[in-house]
C-alpha cells in the first residue's frame, strides 16, 4: 500500500552512458506494476524517448507516449497528482541542480571501473551533503563490499543494479526499486 503523492525522483548519472535511463524507466516500470500512479519525465539532454518509443511502439499521446497505461513524456506537466514522478536527468545534472533540490529522492548512477571513479567521486564530492542512492551498475559481486566502503558517506546510501538489458523489465532489480521507496509504502 502506497502512502504519498507527488514523490519526485531525479536519476542522475556521474557520466553518460551508464545507465540512468535504463534506471528511469525501469523505476518507472517497476512503480507501474505494484500498482502506483507513475510518470516518466525526459529531464536531459540525450533525447531518447523518441527512439525507444519508436522501438517499442508506444502509443503517442499528448506531451509524449504511453506503454501499459504509463506516460513517458518528453517534458514535466504540473498538473500531475499521483504516487511517482520519476525524472531522467542523465548526465546534464548540473543544469538541473533546483530539479535536483527539490526531488524528495535522488538517485545517481555512478561507474566503478578505473576510468569511470573519476567521474563518480567528482559526481559524489559535488553533491556533498545531498541525500541520495549511489546506483552502480555491472559490479561483481567479490568487489561489492570494497565499493560500498569507498563511496559510502553519511548521506550516500550505495546500491548495486544487477543487468537489466531491457528498460521496460524491471524485475532484476525489482528488490532495489523497492528498497529506495520503502519510506512510502505502508506496512512495511
Amino acid at each position: 500500500q502506497l502512502a504519498c503523492e507527488k514523490v519526485k525522483i531525479a536519476v542522475i548519472a556521474a557520466q553518460s552512458r551508464i545507465g540512468a535511463t535504463t534506471t528511469a524507466i525501469g523505476r518507472t516500470s517497476w512503480h507501474g506494476s505494484v500498482g502506483a500512479d507513475v510518470r516518466y519525465i525526459e529531464a536531459g539532454e540525450n533525447r531518447q524517448l523518441t527512439g525507444i518509443a519508436a522501438s517499442y511502439g508506444m502509443e503517442p499521446c499528448e506531451g509524449g507516449y504511453l506503454l501499459d497505461g504509463i506516460p513517458f513524456l518528453t517534458a514535466d506537466t504540473a498538473a500531475f497528482k499521483g504516487h511517482f514522478s520519476v525524472y531522467d536527468i542523465g548526465g546534464g545534472y548540473a543544469r538541473q541542480k533546483q530539479l535536483i533540490a527539490q526531488a524528495d529522492i535522488v538517485i545517481a548512477c555512478c561507474g566503478t571501473k578505473p576510468y569511470e571513479l573519476n567521474h563518480t567521486v567528482s559526481l559524489l564530492k559535488e553533491l556533498d551533503g545531498t541525500p541520495l542512492f549511489v546506483a552502480m551498475p555491472f559490479v561483481d559481486e567479490g568487489l561489492r563490499d570494497s565499493y560500498y566502503s569507498l563511496l559510502l558517506c553519511d548521506c550516500h546510501k550505495a546500491l548495486f543494479l544487477e543487468y537489466q538489458p531491457d528498460f521496460f523489465d524491471d524485475a532484476p532489480n525489482a528488490a532495489t526499486y523497492r528498497s529506495i521507496v520503502q519510506n512510502y509504502v505502508t506496512g512495511s
